[in-house]
């Protein structure tokens, strides 16, 4: 092609094409947190007193509202559960990437709804019917979705966890956020703690969160349910943990977003 029939770009058209970022050059933001978790038990010469008190408890928290003798029995069945000393059994962490389930569901909420209520809940992964040996909050646990979730044993479930069932855990924890910081290039929202009560011996591998879906429908309490989006779940650093019938593992789960 001869010089005069070759296209040519203007000095200010080959400026303006230098500076066009690319989608890698661009500065990203990340989502993701930590659980920190600690299982604790009651001394064994006061084991059969603490699970006596806790069963009690259970009973009366669930009683009408119009039993009252119950009903007054809470707030002193609950100073006499506090005052029995607690051991500490075992402390472990998880880091993890947010699924894409809940980063949907929190664009979608954070920029277009007008009125969200806030439903999010903490849920136990047990060793039952597990099946992935992936990383906390890559691949295929990246991909999980609340409408896969399962409480029950079983080979294959389609998360590739189970949910700890309501024999392990009665309901799924309720966390209660704080307001949102920043530290450096991190922006960190901190729950206060959750504690389960575990009512029997299980293998736990790690915990997950599920709040509202992008479509609007609440995540719930129970166990088992499957409304709702994954916003993350992950696996213990370091390794499965086990759990007893009279234990308290306490969950504190600090979301951030990171720009990279």
């Amino acid at each position: 092609m001869s010089k005069g029939t070759q296209e040519r770009a203007g000095g200010a058209d080959m400026a303006a094409a230098a500076f066009i970022p690319t989608l890698s050059m661009l500065e990203g933001v990340g989502g993701g947190g930590v659980y920190h978790v600690d299982y604790t038990e009651p001394p064994a010469d006061r084991e059969a007193e603490f699970m006596a008190l806790r069963e009690q408890l259970l009973r009366d928290q669930a009683a009408p509202w119009w039993n009252l003798f119950a009903l007054l029995r809470v707030p002193r069945l609950q100073a006499r559960l506090a005052a029995i000393p607690q051991e500490l059994v075992w402390t472990d962490r998880i880091e993890n990437v947010w699924c894409l389930q809940g980063m949907e569901a929190v664009l979608t909420h954070a920029l277009k709804g007008s009125s969200y209520t806030s439903t999010v809940f903490l849920g136990l992964i047990e060793s039952t019917g597990y099946g992935f040996a992936g990383a906390n909050g890559t691949g295929v646990t990246k991909g999980a979705l609340a409408g896969s979730i399962t409480a029950a044993g079983g080979a294959s479930p389609a998360n590739g966890w189970n949910e700890a069932p309501s024999s392990v855990v009665a309901t799924r924890g309720t966390p209660s956020f704080g307001t949102a910081s920043s530290s450096g290039t991190n922006s960190d929202l901190v729950t206060s703690t959750v504690a389960f009560s575990t009512l029997a011996t299980a293998t736990i591998k790690g915990t997950f969160l599920i709040m509202k879906d992008k479509a609007g429908t609440a995540a719930s309490a129970t166990v088992g349910n499957a409304n709702g989006a994954i916003l993350s779940c992950g696996l213990f650093t370091g390794g499965d943990n086990g759990v007893s019938a009279s234990g308290t593992l306490n969950v504190t789960y600090t979301a951030r977003l990171t720009t990279t």
